[in-house]
């Protein structure tokens, strides 16, 4: 189900109108796959090709570094906001609860469906003292978009060169971050999610707190 998902966060599917006909036009990282899928099809040799070629590269990158564990501080990184400020994650962690969590691609099923549900507890949350930082490979620009048109209230990360990603140890999948997602309290991490939900992420977190 992971890897659906992931799928489901990197494909978007757009539907043009032409008259009454609908017709569906599916885009990885914006370009059209059709014409491509039509010249596997046709060469099964190819496809193998490919699908050892992927698989060889979805292995390398699992065979990242550690992972975060519990009680690591967070790392020391700079971060780029969607406002096109500058922060330091872990000066901005530093006190209270700090709720970090990666994502594939802005503007995606499954990535807005995460970002939302932090944004419906919003309130609760802030109610704990807890701080939210979204990150992903996207663009200042994608990411403010993606902010504006979700209303999304709490910063996101523009994290183009993978610094932050790297420095959390989030392995990527096809070049994009995994889903996870990361609590930290005074700088020190309590709670982690290495397979962060969607539309449970808020609950998610909510929940560790209520057991806190």
């Amino acid at each position: 189900m992971q890897f659906l998902d992931f799928l489901e966060d990197n494909f978007d599917k757009t539907f043009p109108q032409n008259g009454c006909q609908k017709t569906t036009t599916i885009k990885y990282d914006g370009i059209p796959t059709q014409p491509y899928l039509e010249t596997l099809n046709n060469n099964p040799m190819r496809l193998r090709l490919l699908f050892l070629s992927v698989s060889i590269m979805l292995f390398s990158q699992q065979a990242n570094a550690a992972p975060l564990d519990i009680g690591d501080k967070i790392p020391a990184t700079q971060a780029t906001l969607d406002s096109g400020d500058v922060v330091d994650l872990a000066d901005s962690a530093s006190k209270g609860y700090a709720l970090i969590y990666f994502y594939p691609k802005a503007n995606t099923p499954g990535c807005t469906k995460q970002a939302c549900s932090l944004r419906d507890a919003y309130e609760v949350l802030l109610k704990e003292k807890v701080t939210i930082f979204g990150v992903s490979k996207d663009s200042i620009k994608s990411q403010r978009s993606f902010k504006e048109k979700y209303n999304i209230p709490f910063s996101l990360v523009a994290d183009k060169d993978s610094e932050v990603i790297n420095a959390f140890s989030v392995p990527k999948k096809l070049g994009f971050a995994s889903r996870q997602a990361f609590l930290f309290k005074d700088g020190v991490l309590v709670w982690r999610d290495l397979a962060a939900s969607t539309s449970k992420q808020a609950e998610d977190v909510l929940e560790f707190l209520r057991k806190s």
